[in-house]
């Protein structure tokens, strides 16, 4: 597995899963940004299958929404490794879903920050859980 990169399949992709993650996943909030994660049991070719959105309710143009989702995708490109790391120890999975939530566009900077933090909780509170 290459450590810096974001393939096809780390990406959340059925709709089963989403609304699975959706309704009963755990949330974790932080200035503007949302983590809402699921730790799942069945083996697969990547433990973690991410998905990044913006909402059109906040954001109308696509250009717009496009822009911080690269921003977002390249964050926990550049910040995944850690993560890999315990889900790999642990011999589990996650399904993750960023939900970009401030009203305005931020710097790379600041989501990198707000990122980091939800990455560190995530670490956090996915060791608690059995």
């Amino acid at each position: 597995m290459k450590k810096e990169s974001l393939g096809r399949n780390e990406i959340l992709k059925k709709r089963k899963e989403i609304e699975f993650l959706i309704h009963s996943g755990n949330r974790i909030n932080k200035g503007g940004m949302r983590l809402i994660w699921t730790p799942i049991e069945e083996e697969r070719d990547f433990p973690v299958k991410t998905l990044f959105t913006v909402p059109r309710k906040k954001f109308k143009r696509a250009v717009d929404r496009n822009l911080l989702k690269r921003r977002m995708r390249e964050v926990f490109r550049k910040n995944k490794a850690e993560l890999y790391e315990l889900i790999y120890r642990n011999n589990k999975g996650l399904n993750l879903m960023f939900i970009y939530q401030s009203r305005e566009i931020q710097e790379y900077g600041e989501i990198e920050n707000k990122i980091i933090l939800l990455l560190k909780d995530l670490l956090s509170k996915y060791e608690e859980t059995p």
